[in-house]
């Protein structure tokens, strides 16, 4: 008797597994306070927290997470590292480069994590520890840094932030308001006066940046341009923003169409960073 031949058909296994997943959670808190500024270009191109004129000593701390399904035993490792940033000016560029780490390493802090249950956060902290009298630092967080934690994914276990000490020195920056509201019709015109003078006598600053952003076609312009190798001051120096109104339609998400400018300076130490932004309407007729 011929049996009929037996068909096997594949079956797939799926193996789901179950991970933790260590997680920064913003904001970071430095101790003490800092005000977060955002500096385009001179090597940083991001946000910049800045402390307090005379801060020698900071603690810093910040929230992490069980973002995933598995607890996370106690005993990993989370390390600290602080590295001096240096501030360079030649004939081609102004702005700042990471330090060397084995000549500009401040401070390397570790201790070890806490038990997390899934959903569950704690408060990490480091300090008060030392830092140099003025300058901007780069500081590197990370989590599981030895890398014994199971998890679903190890990308989000850096957390860099870069902070700054101001100098004694003092630079403001004032903004004198002549044109706020402009009609398409007007062309370039003269919106606004900036300026830059010294808190203290004698001291200089570099002129170092002129940004805007714009929500529709206009643009903006400073006169003069930026000339940041150039020490400036300590008479006082003024900046013309110019904007050019273009024509737009009406937006559909009703918000008004403007234009904002931003100057920067830098003391000539590159330990004070100082700017000031202003804004435009631009109407329809």
């Amino acid at each position: 008797m011929l049996k009929k031949p037996t068909v096997l058909f594949p079956v797939a296994v799926f193996l789901l597994a179950s991970c933790a997943n260590l997680v920064w959670v913003e904001p970071k808190v430095y101790v003490p306070g800092s005000t977060e500024i955002e500096v385009d270009g001179f090597g940083i191109n991001g946000p910049v927290d800045i402390l307090p004129r005379g801060t020698t000593a900071i603690t810093i701390s910040h929230e992490i997470t069980n973002a995933g399904s598995s607890p996370v035993p106690a005993g990993y490792l989370i390390t600290e590292t602080v590295v001096q940033w240096v501030f360079q000016r030649n004939v081609t560029s102004v702005g700042w480069r990471p330090g060397d780490p084995a000549t500009h390493t401040i401070i390397q802090l570790a201790q070890s994590g806490p038990a997390l249950n899934p959903g569950e956060s704690a408060i990490i902290s480091f300090g008060p520890f030392p830092v140099g009298s003025c300058g901007l630092f780069g500081e590197t967080l990370e989590l599981d840094s030895s890398n014994i934690v199971v998890e679903s994914s190890n990308q989000d276990n850096v957390d860099e932030h870069l902070f700054f000490i101001p100098s004694n020195q003092i630079i403001n920056i004032t903004a004198n308001t002549i044109n706020g509201t402009l009609f398409h019709e007007v062309g370039r015109t003269l919106t606004h006066q900036f300026t830059i003078n010294s808190g203290g006598a004698g001291n200089q600053w570099l002129y170092t940046g002129f940004s805007w952003i714009a929500t529709e076609g206009s643009t903006a312009d400073a006169v003069p341009p930026p000339t940041g190798r150039v020490p400036q001051g300590p008479a006082p120096q003024t900046i013309n923003m110019f904007v050019t109104p273009r024509d737009h339609e009406h937006s559909p998400l009703g918000f008004g169409p403007s234009v904002k400018g931003k100057v920067t300076a830098i003391s000539t130490d590159g330990c004070v960073i100082k700017q000031k932004a202003v804004e435009v309407l631009v109407e329809h007729d």
